[in-house]
């Protein structure tokens, strides 16, 4: 929808198709005429993408792609832990807990979460402030050793849905027993409280930076690489009402 704003159309194109090599692939988008692209997030474990970079203007989509290092726009990351924390706070919740229960896109977004969560603790009374889960990501074993060790009142975790599975076969019951924060908040079945960031938004701050970059024609992979934030919403759920 943005890119027809600006009287572009946006066509999906994957590398990963059998026979396809770079060379290939970049033939085929000049051969359309197509010299800018969005370059979504790779697989796990991947981080590097071979293409003729100077044929095309360029951006990418969150963390993953880190060999080039291109313009690109993600999640704030960090004021997502940020404001989960805040009102973990403001709700009395004293002792709280992080957990990465799943493996992330890319190991750059951990810390930025993890160092929104460490930098709020400074703000909790010594007594209060618990070590993240150990495990990266966690496992079931390993956090229920943790919790047990530490007692966390709430949990911050970027994906809530293993947690929530592991706390009700630990007979811990949401919210009653522990609060939960879902930092990646992309499951709204669950009713977690949480950050929402639009994927919408998202793709439509990659094509407005594409389209400038087209319209100065800057290709290549940039000497001084770019990044946009979308800041999160905040929307509340059933797993962070306010602590008697």
């Amino acid at each position: 929808e943005r890119a027809r704003d600006f009287g572009y159309r946006l066509e999906h194109f994957w590398l990963a198709e059998p026979g396809m090599t770079p060379a290939r692939f970049c033939d085929i988008l000049s051969a359309r005429g197509i010299n800018g692209l969005v370059v979504g997030r790779l697989p796990p474990g991947q981080q590097a993408m071979e293409l003729e970079w100077s044929r095309f203007s360029c951006v990418a989509l969150g963390l993953t792609l880190r060999a080039p290092l291109l313009h690109h726009v993600t999640e704030n990351h960090f004021d997502a832990a940020w404001q989960g924390m805040q009102y973990c706070r403001e709700r009395g919740y004293r002792r709280v807990g992080f957990v990465f229960s799943e493996a992330n896109d890319s190991p750059r977004v951990g810390s930025r979460w993890l160092g929104a969560f460490l930098e709020q603790q400074r703000q909790f009374p010594a007594r209060d402030r618990l070590p993240p889960c150990p495990a990266v990501p966690a496992d079931e074993h390993t956090f229920r050793a943790w919790f047990e060790r530490v007692r966390p009142e709430a949990l911050l975790t970027n994906h809530g849905r293993p947690v929530l599975a592991w706390l009700e076969r630990m007979g811990q019951r949401v919210p009653r027993d522990v609060g939960l924060v879902d930092l990646a908040g992309d499951h709204p079945e669950l009713e977690c409280a949480g950050v929402y960031h639009d994927p919408a938004k998202l793709g439509a701050l990659a094509v407005e930076m594409l389209v400038g970059l087209m319209h100065r024609n800057e290709t290549d992979v940039p000497d001084d690489q770019h990044e946009i934030l979308l800041t999160g919403e905040w929307r509340d759920g059933k797993t962070l009402p306010p602590r008697g």
